[in-house]
């Protein structure tokens, strides 16, 4: 889907200079399947330079794409990845 969305807004909007992704702590722990089966680095804090486990990881396939998408304009759009540890928020029909 994420590939989809940049493969047509990155080309249609000369104007895009920047796209953020949103992923989560799950970057630098694997998912709840690799726990035990993998070495996790388990002292925080985590850092963005921190090399990816040995696992596969949704949020590794994400930022490839959009890598790859971006560097498709030739440098002109940037890019970042946010990962919060916790969201809070309020959605009025959330259960």
């Amino acid at each position: 889907m994420l590939r989809n969305v940049l493969s047509a807004v990155v080309p249609a909007c000369p104007a895009l200079v920047h796209v953020c992704l949103q992923t989560g702590t799950k970057h630098y722990v694997g998912s709840f399947e690799a726990i035990g089966k993998i070495p996790i680095p388990l002292d925080p804090p985590y850092t963005e330079d921190m090399a990816r486990l040995d696992c596969p990881n949704f949020y590794y396939d994400q930022e490839d794409i959009l890598v790859d998408a971006v560097a498709r304009r030739g440098g002109a759009v940037s890019w970042s990845v946010h990962r919060p540890r916790l969201i809070l928020g309020f959605a009025p029909r959330a259960p």
